[in-house]
């Protein structure tokens, strides 16, 4: 705590009336970038409000494998605040809790493009865990993110229309 308060060029008893712990202080970190995040993903859904289907799940996908400057940044904080949370309760209960909030928030934008709402959970657990990684891996993959998106993009809608399902053999 004292690192972080001379690094950000504050007392220590002004970080520790914000964060009082280490924890807490963690969490703030996870906060502010998920926000972003949100702000992000909220500015693209009002960008994408004219849209076909196809091309609405290419603009809820293609956000989500570019980032700006910030990714190795991003990354780098991640990286470590999982390292945190292998070994810290609160804070894994704080990261799974910000990622159900965003399958909530993603499922609920999926929602009105498929006639079967079933199907979703499957468009959701493809797509987080893939951005997630994709941040990582994303400069050793041949594809760019435009690629990358039109293919995501294409396999949600064969998910979302029921040409790939539970059980399909064509996955």
């Amino acid at each position: 705590m004292r690192q972080v308060a001379a690094n950000a060029g504050m007392s220590l008893s002004n970080l520790q009336y914000y964060f009082r712990t280490k924890n807490e202080l963690l969490k703030g970190v996870v906060d502010f970038y998920f926000q972003k995040c949100e702000k992000e993903f909220e500015a693209n859904l009002d960008a994408s409000g004219n849209d076909d289907v196809r091309q609405r799940v290419y603009k809820l996908i293609k956000p989500h494998l570019v980032y700006g400057d910030d990714l190795a940044e991003i990354c780098k904080i991640f990286r470590e605040l999982w390292g945190f949370a292998t070994r810290n309760e609160d804070i894994n209960d704080h990261l799974v809790s910000y990622y159900r909030r965003y399958a909530k928030r993603l499922s609920e934008e999926f929602e009105y493009l498929s006639f079967m709402p079933d199907v979703i959970p499957q468009v959701i657990s493809l797509l987080i865990p893939y951005f997630e990684g994709y941040s990582i891996t994303s400069t050793s993959v041949s594809l760019n993110a435009g690629q990358v998106a039109d293919m995501l993009s294409d396999i949600t809608m064969s998910i979302l229309e029921g040409t790939i399902g539970e059980g399909s053999s064509s996955v």
